[in-house]
């Protein structure tokens, strides 16, 4: 088994190459800040600030995460069921 370490180090390498970051950070960079021609200090602050909510947002999703475990590993076969039919009708909707 790995250690818990190497597991951290794993999670941070992967939130670096997480593709949902990257894609939010060109979008947002592009969208917002590009399009009002500010001056380098000011698009390095906004850098920055997208940055911090990024990180921000990966935060609550693990705390959100943390306390979802708990109530999967409990209620285990009533989520699955659950998440199956919320699937089943994804792919109903997108077929019909």
């Amino acid at each position: 088994l790995p250690s818990r370490a190497s597991l951290v180090r794993q999670g941070l390498l992967l939130q670096f190459v997480n593709v949902k970051v990257l894609i939010f950070g060109m979008s947002a960079f592009s969208n917002y800040i590009l399009k009002w021609n500010l001056t380098t200090g000011r698009t390095y602050s906004y850098c920055v600030i997208l940055a911090t909510v990024a990180f921000l947002c990966g935060v609550v999703w693990l705390i959100g995460g943390a306390a979802m475990r708990k109530l999967f590993t409990r209620y285990r076969r009533p989520v699955s069921i659950a998440m199956t039919a919320a699937l089943v009708y994804c792919a109903v909707r997108l077929v019909i």
